[in-house]
């Protein structure tokens, strides 16, 4: 060793051990440069030391660098043990320590994974055996650095902004995983090379009296170790950082998107198929990301493997570009056309993907008008045609994976035969030139397959993040509001340009306004994204920590002049100065986190327990946590599903008590509640001793409850005209204050006192269920499904004979592919000089390149369109004949994954991964079929050695797509066996036409449940009772007395024993879906679509194509004037004449709650009209009306269903009062009927009837008579 190598040595020695301590002190990972240096050095040593053993009289030399490769190999593990005792603060999970402080190659090689591997062979993994992810990868750290460059170029109008932002973002990632691939090259490139070294060496054995150098033959086993060692790390490291570069860009993208759905208006931010089309784009950017930051890499790795060509068989080596120009010619082309094929398939997967997330929300709603299986067909139609719409693209892509083979087999023919013809090889095929030119040919063909695809994944791409970008550059909702500056005087306020064009006066610096904590000068609000303003002329002042009632008639705008005060409403002229503070505000509707109820109302809050016992116990919430299971820890479900509306309601309330907020705006925040309740917190919150009032907050109180009147110091009274005045004092004056008593009244819904109680007893029926036993979904442990039955479900939805011809492909197509290499095998022994082999070989080539066209056309255009049409249809069939019970206990987020990404799944990755499993799979037994000692086989066997790294790469990521497709499988398997069904059966044959034709209904001894299980008690008990035809009839009864589910046992969706028939047949004969359609079912929930009026005044036609001809014509006109005349008469017309008429879409229209359940009527009435339909069921289907428009509305019923047997659930006492006769339930039984104001007449002995105290109770006051409980109840 020289003097200078020494002292190289000795820096370098030097300078590691710094490394090594430094970054021992100071890094959390180990350094990658030290790891590498290391490993190199101590491979180095290793030769070495083994040199020098190996020469006489150097063992002292050997020993040194013995000594010295242990030293590096010590100090190696050293640098791979995780840091975690410097790291770890108690409580923090492994896995999370390891994947932060682990060493280089342990993160490389993903080698801290091991536990969580192991542990998911074993059973199923979940969220406590994963960890957190790095500190790098928080969303808060990916928004800001994502946020910073989208800021920065803010100037920038291109339509790639959002991508230069995400290049400048992860540029040092990006160049990363591009050095890796450099060194990928490189060792790529030494694979021809050692094979042509190998194959000399070989040569040169091959004559007993040739020596090869021992130094030649320990080099060329390092080389052996470095180059196969080489590409497998550097090809998993640059996986390594790929996937970690995803993962950024997936989270920063996320995160952007959630920030600016907060800015936007609420429309744009309750828009579904917005969503979902986002969703769409960022799945697509990950999986297009990859291969973009690869394309540069491509043309390097391109051009350096033709140059190595240029030593072989020198000029010839430009016809390897021929194939690569083809193809890159070829994706261009083909990439024009696939982005707009994708858009269009990713349309249509919107458009059913937003009308599956509506039918799944209002499921039942759906199943009890007995639209389930026109829903069914509707939705099954909308995936065919997205499947239909994704044929062209499947196409394009079929079309680029047949080039990326014909590449794959092409490239070394056309090399082949050039270089043979043109003299490259001299004439002669020798093994030391052929297979050295074939390993090169691969490093062209690797690069070329991908280059086939890389136009279209640039293409999608960008336009993915185009359409990423026009959401970021939507419109941001901007704040109306003036907030006041207490230091300054009014002068000192800058005049700016609203958006609506008025001049408004901006404080110099935050503050509180000298006059009030809110003041209106001569302000014209009204909805944002209007043209005209709603309210006008508005000028007053709210001092600090008064209390204000809002009084006025629906529609007048009491809600958008509360939002004004919130700067959601636009600012058309004048000023609106609100305090710079924070602003609680409960609304009509709750947003609730689906946590428990104390972390709703804490929220990001310190908890103090003070605060939070005043404000549950200001709501009221202190008995209904008695009730619920763990009290205030009892988690709500998503949207607060398992609580009741008006528990929804008090939550939301105690949250704006405890946030103890400088203004207090609530919005019809009471109406959900009892009267009793309503009352008791409007005075908890607002009364004398309220603890809002004595918390000094500002108070804007819009309700119905006239009791209002009685706590506030002032009244905001909206009129008709757009006009808003404060009255102080006049209102308490008799006359003033009973004129907005009335107003209230007559505003108020009718339906309050019975729906709080109603609701509360549908979540206790809910809580009472088992759903781990009743669904074992619930709790299902993932053990005990076999993965090859899920191949074998994928298989029966293509069909079996059919999927022998897939198997067939998929064997012939590698074996086809490793032909050729047996034939120039033979070539090169038996006929070097024979140019007629040539031909044989071309001719192999052919069939190889023409089984792949038949496969690959069959594997997009009908083994995948046939898999994901049948695989969706199973589980929709599944989904629409799921039980009541299944739909209201499960969350409608879970199904729709189903439908959305797994749906996506079964039809983009499942055929694909699927095929090339089996192809894959083939071909690593292709390439283990036993060869004979020969000249060439040392050659191809090298050849192949370098050929299965890739084989088995691409087979393992083929398996693993496959795995994730059959987890997919998996869950929608498991969906279909344990969700319960409802029954399904053919009709009788001897059904009437027309069925039921009278509406006559009889039960006998019938006792109903939720689910067939002895351990649950019935809902309905032995209830017996006939219903004439034509009868008018109402069930009654305090809250869970079981009137509900006597209409569900009647409409056949609960478990019942017994006998219960109309017009003489048993329904358990008939199919619920079937005999649901016979009824005309009308309920408190109007089911609703979006769609045009016309749709959901006639849903059960949604599937019927409309002809042109003049017949089909007239019939249309005649029903349009039929439509038109029944929403006159409900008087909800005229909304929809400037709007489009019948064809308006119902989300344009801006109906009411009201007006909903008024649409719901119409289409009872029309429904009746067309069919004939005599059976007619209301659950409170006018609950959300004033009385006034209530009582109107059952006239026109009473008018339009005369002659009809009609059943009616409602609270009110006008209505029941229209009816023949009211049966009252108790607990399930029917226990009293009464008919208003009349002497009740039975047919048997008496009925034993309610305790006055119960009958006070109930808020009914009709006269009773009695009858037997065991006789049938016969309605006269």
């Amino acid at each position: 060793m020289s003097a200078l190598e020494a002292s190289l040595e000795l820096l370098a020695s030097i300078t590691v051990g710094i490394m090594v301590y430094v970054g021992h002190k100071h890094a959390v990972r180990s350094s990658a440069l030290v790891a590498l240096y290391l490993i190199f050095t101590f491979f180095n040593d290793i030769r070495r030391s083994r040199l020098f053993f190996l020469q006489p009289g150097l063992s002292v030399f050997g020993n040194l660098a013995a000594g010295s490769a242990a030293l590096r190999l010590y100090l190696l593990v050293l640098e791979e043990m995780p840091k975690k005792i410097l790291l770890a603060p108690a409580g923090t999970p492994d896995l999370q320590i390891l994947g932060v402080s682990t060493g280089y190659f342990s993160r490389v090689l993903s080698c801290y994974l091991n536990p969580v591997v192991v542990a998911g062979f074993y059973r199923q993994l979940g969220p406590q055996d994963i960890g957190d992810l790095d500190p790098e990868f928080s969303s808060q750290v990916l928004h800001e650095r994502l946020k910073r460059q989208w800021v920065r170029r803010s100037s920038n109008k291109s339509r790639h902004r959002l991508l230069l932002s995400c290049l400048g973002t992860w540029k040092w990632e990006i160049l990363q995983i591009m050095a890796v691939r450099l060194v990928n090259i490189g060792c790529l490139l030494g694979q021809p090379i050692l094979m042509e070294e190998i194959i000399k060496v070989v040569e040169i054995r091959r004559h007993p009296d040739n020596h090869i150098p021992l130094l030649k033959r320990f080099d060329l086993q390092g080389a052996t170790v470095l180059v196969f060692v080489g590409v497998a790390v550097s090809r998993t490291a640059a996986a390594y950082l790929s996937n970690r570069l995803t993962a950024k860009v997936r989270g920063g993208l996320i995160a952007l998107m959630m920030e600016k759905i907060h800015h936007i208006c609420e429309q744009d931010a309750q828009n579904s198929e917005l969503l979902t089309n986002l969703s769409t784009d960022i799945e697509i950017v990950i999986e297009e990301l990859s291969a973009c930051i690869d394309v540069p890499m491509l043309f390097l790795e391109t051009s350096i493997g033709i140059l190595f060509l240029s030593r072989f068989i020198g000029k010839t080596c430009f016809f390897a570009v021929l194939p690569a120009a083809g193809n890159t010619l070829c994706s261009f082309f083909l990439g024009r056309g696939t982005v707009p094929a994708l858009v269009n398939w990713t349309e249509k997967t919107k458009t059913r993907v937003a009308k599956t997330t509506e039918v799944l929300k209002q499921l039942p709603g759906i199943k009890m008008l007995g639209l389930g299986p026109v829903v069914r067909d509707y939705i099954q139609r909308l995936r065919v045609e997205e499947m239909q719409a994704a044929m062209p693209y499947r196409y394009f892509m079929g079309l680029l994976n047949m080039l990326e083979q014909f590449a794959d087999l092409g490239t070394p023919a056309i090399v082949i035969g050039a270089a043979f013809v043109s003299g490259g090889f001299n004439g002669k095929l020798d093994p030391t030139r052929v297979y050295p030119v074939l390993a090169g040919v691969r490093l062209v063909q690797a690069p070329t397959n991908k280059g086939v695809m890389a136009y279209s994944s640039v293409a999608q791409l960008v336009a993915s993040l185009g359409r990423f970008q026009e959401f970021l550059l939507l419109p941001e909702q901007t704040d109306s509001r003036v907030r006041w500056d207490p230091s300054a005087s009014l002068d000192t306020f800058d005049e700016v340009l609203t958006d609506g064009g008025s001049v408004r006066r901006t404080p110099n610096s935050p503050a509180h306004s000298p006059v009030g904590i809110i003041q209106f000068v001569n302000a014209s609000i009204g909805f944002a994204g209007v043209e005209e303003a709603l309210l006008s002329g508005i000028n007053f002042v709210l001092s600090r920590g008064s209390v204000s009632g809002i009084v006025g008639a629906t529609g007048c705008g009491k809600t958008t002049f509360l939002r004004s005060i919130l700067g959601a409403a636009k600012t058309f002229g004048g000023f609106v100065y609100v305090d710079r503070t924070a602003i609680a505000y409960c609304g009509s509707t709750v947003w609730l986190r689906d946590v428990s109820i104390r972390e709703n109302i804490v929220g990001y809050l310190p908890f103090d327990p003070v605060r939070y016992e005043i404000a549950i116990q200001s709501c009221q919430l202190v008995d209904d946590f008695a009730r619920l299971p763990k009290g205030d820890e009892y988690i709500v479900g998503p949207g607060g599903l398992n609580l009741s509306g008006g528990q929804r309601q008090r939550v939301s309330l105690a949250r704006a008590v405890f946030s103890r907020c400088k203004i207090t705006i609530i919005d019809d925040a009471l109406n959900s509640l009892d009267g009793t309740t309503a009352v008791a917190v409007l005075q908890a919150l607002c009364g004398v001793d309220g603890v809002l009032r004595r918390s000094g907050s500002t108070v804007l109180l819009s309700t119905y409850l006239p009791e209002v009147l009685n706590v506030v110091d002032q009244v905001i009274t909206l009129n008709n005209q757009g006009q808003v005045s404060l009255d102080r004092s006049s209102f308490r004056s008799p006359g003033q204050y009973q004129t907005l008593a009335n107003v209230l009244v007559s505003a108020m819904p009718v339906i309050r006192d019975g729906a709080e109680n109603k609701e509360k007893a549908a979540i206790r029926r809910l809580q009472s269920l088992d759903i781990k036993k009743v669904y074992p979904q619930a709790s299902y442990d993932g053990k005990h499904d076999n993965d090859w039955r899920m191949y074998v479900v994928f298989i029966e939805s293509i069909g079996k004979f059919k999927f022998l011809w897939l198997l067939v492909l998929g064997a012939l197509l590698p074996l086809s592919e490793f032909l050729p290499e047996f034939h120039i095998r033979d070539w090169t022994d038996y006929a070097p000089n024979d140019a007629s082999w040539l031909t044989h070989y071309y001719l192999l080539i052919g069939l190889a390149c023409a089984l792949v066209t038949v496969s690959y056309w069959l594997l997009y255009n009908y083994f995948a369109f046939r898999a994901a049409t049948k695989l969706h249809e199973e589980i929709l069939d599944t989904t629409m004949r799921a039980t009541l019970g299944f739909l209201t206990t499960t969350k409608t987020a879970d199904i729709l994954t189903m439908f959305d990404e797994d749906a996506r799944n079964c039809a983009r990755m499942l055929p694909y991964h699927f095929f090339r499993t089996l192809y894959q799979g083939f071909s690593t037994f292709v390439i283990w079929i036993p060869e004979d000692t020969s000249g060439s086989v040392v050659g191809m066997s090298l050849l192949n050695l370098f050929t299965i790294q890739s084989i088995f790469q691409f087979f393992i990521l083929a398996w693993t797509g496959s795995e994730m497709s059959v987890a997919v499988l998996k869950k929608m398997e498991r969906f279909k066996r344990t969700t319960p069904q409802e029954p399904t059966r053919p009709p009788p044959e001897d059904l009437p036409e027309g069925w039921p034709l009278a509406g006559d209904v009889e039960l006998s001894n019938v006792s109903a449940r939720y689910r067939e299980a002895r351990d649950v008690p019935p809902v309905i008990r032995d209830v017996s009772l006939i219903i004439e035809p034509g009868e008018r009839i109402s069930f009654v009864g305090r809250s869970s007395s079981g009137k509900t589910s006597l209409m569900l046992t009647l409409l056949g969706f609960l478990q019942y024993s017994g006998v219960v028939e109309i017009d003489g047949v048993d329904i358990d004969t008939v199919t619920p879906d079937f005999l649901r359609s016979r009824v005309i079912t009308m309920t408190q929930d109007a089911v609703q679509f979006n769609d045009t009026i016309r749709r959901n005044l006639i849903p059960f036609d949604m599937n019927e194509e409309e002809k042109d001809d003049e017949l089909a014509v007239r019939q249309r006109a005649r029903r349009d004037t039929m439509l038109t005349h029944v929403l006159q008469q409900l008087n909800i017309w005229n909304k929809l004449s400037d709007k489009g008429g019948l064809d308006a879409m119902l989300q344009d229209v801006g109906y009411s709650k009201g007006e909903m359940q008024l649409l719901s009527v119409a289409r009872g009435t029309v429904r009746r009209l067309e069919t004939g339909i005599n059976l007619i069921m209301m659950d409170e289907a006018t609950s959300n009306l004033d009385p006034l428009r209530d009582d109107a509305t059952h006239q026109f019923m009473e008018q339009t269903f005369q002659g009809c047997t009609v059943i009616i659930i409602s609270h009110r006492q006008e209505v029941i009062q229209t009816t023949d006769c009211a049966l009252r339930l108790n607990e399930g039984e029917l226990i009293n009927v009464e008919i208003p104001n009349n002497p009740l007449t039975w047919l048997g002995a008496p009925l034993p009837t309610l305790p006055e105290s119960e009958m006070e109770e109930s808020g009914f006051d009709f006269e009773g008579g009695s009858g037997s409980a065991s006789s049938p109840v016969v309605i006269p």
